[in-house]
């Protein structure tokens, strides 16, 4: 199940331009509070977790029952392992098993 939630932390815009939770484009800042908001998404349950941002695939993660992934990125559920890598074809992910070199 995948749960969003904004969060908001106070910071200067050129400190916020240096996360890439700014740069993504659900993200805001408001200059004379002085904060940013973002959203993180939250994914708790039994299924394989494919994280990416619509180019990259970040991760392919095995959730349990007891776990939760939180990320910043787009996730999408799967219930095998070989769904979620062919998702990642069917989406045209660039991605390297084992991760980013």
């Amino acid at each position: 199940m995948i749960q969003t939630k904004d969060v908001t932390v106070k910071m200067l815009e050129c400190e916020a331009e240096k996360l890439e939770a700014y740069t993504k484009t659900d993200s805001k800042i408001d200059l004379l509070k002085g904060e940013l908001t973002y959203k993180i998404k939250t994914v708790s349950g039994k299924s394989w977790r494919l994280i990416h941002d619509g180019t990259t695939a970040f991760a392919v993660i095995e959730g349990t029952e007891k776990d939760k992934t939180e990320t910043i990125y787009d996730v999408i559920e799967f219930k095998t392992e070989l769904d979620a890598l062919a998702g990642i074809e069917k989406l045209g992910l660039i991605y390297t098993e084992g991760g980013p070199t």
